[in-house]
């Protein structure tokens, strides 16, 4: 868990390292505060969400692949945990 947080914010700090503009103090309260309420609810979720092996496999499709079935079926119970709009596009 803590190396995937590590990563995370890892991959992250190289991201924002090229950004232009710095976070005003404002925005990096904010952001402090979402790491500090939220880190551990986000890992638990990408801890769900990479559990699944979802490469490809011959003769299945991502229709019938049980790992990609599971994961559609847990990234659905996600956004509806954020009341976010989820559709399937088939």
């Amino acid at each position: 868990m803590k190396y995937l947080t590590k990563s995370i914010t890892l991959a992250i700090s190289c991201v924002m390292a090229f950004s232009v503009q710095a976070l005003s103090p404002e925005s990096q309260s904010v952001a402090d505060y979402a790491v500090k309420t939220y880190e551990q609810a986000m890992v638990d979720s990408l801890t769900k969400l990479v559990s699944f092996k979802t490469v490809a496999t011959e003769g299945m499709t991502p229709d019938n692949d049980p790992e990609f079935i599971g994961f559609k079926a847990e990234l659905k119970q996600l956004a509806l945990e954020l009341d976010l709009n989820y559709f399937l596009m088939l």
